[in-house]
């Protein structure tokens, strides 16, 4: 068998130059061997391993917080570049312009809940938004500690990385930050959130 391909011109086979031939095109497929739709990771077009660091200021209240309340209300995070792409959540940073330095848990959801919980709420989930949780970060356990940058603070949770699929049909996460001391911030726009973590 020969290896080239071969054209015949008249009652002449000739081998034909590589110059001269056209590639087919290249289609992604799947596992089993079906087309793979375009944007999957199984298309030659699908681009992964980015990384991600997106911040959220949400309105914060002027004023006091309880224990246990939500600072900043539900915040959503469009983390995926395609609907439902798992991604690893490597840290959370939360800012404080003001001088704070509160104890700080963040709890990470797979979906909104159906009753969603403001700025300044007491945090609680029913018993069916409770199964929605995928992590819950606390600046205690994971003994983080605050930077100072002057008057401003900051503080970052960086877990083990964990693996969240964003909302069904979608591309985000969706977070509660909640203070477990009790502080008092001086304007409405006290506080910043990032997100950071890698693409699947």
């Amino acid at each position: 068998m020969r290896a080239a391909f071969q054209r015949t011109t008249g009652n002449k086979v000739a081998d034909i130059p590589v110059t001269e031939l056209e590639p087919l095109p290249v289609k992604g497929v799947n596992s089993d061997g079906s087309p793979a739709p375009s944007g999957s990771s199984a298309d030659p077009s699908y681009a992964s391993g980015y990384g991600f660091d997106i911040a959220a200021s949400p309105a914060t209240t002027n004023g006091a917080y309880a224990a246990g309340d939500v600072m900043g209300g539900f915040l959503e995070f469009t983390v995926a570049n395609l609907n439902d792409a798992p991604v690893l959540i490597t840290g959370i940073q939360v800012t404080f312009k003001a001088a704070v330095q509160p104890n700080l848990r963040a709890i990470f959801l797979s979906a909104a809940p159906s009753a969603l919980l403001a700025d300044n709420d007491p945090y609680t989930l029913t018993a069916t938004n409770a199964l929605l949780v995928r992590k819950s970060l606390s600046s205690v356990a994971l003994g983080a500690s605050y930077t100072s940058h002057g008057t401003p603070k900051s503080i970052s949770l960086a877990p083990n990385p964990f693996v969240m699929k964003p909302y069904s049909g979608g591309k985000k996460i969706g977070v509660y930050i909640i203070d477990d001391s009790g502080v008092t911030l001086t304007s409405t726009s006290d506080m910043q959130v990032r997100v950071s973590g890698l693409g699947a």
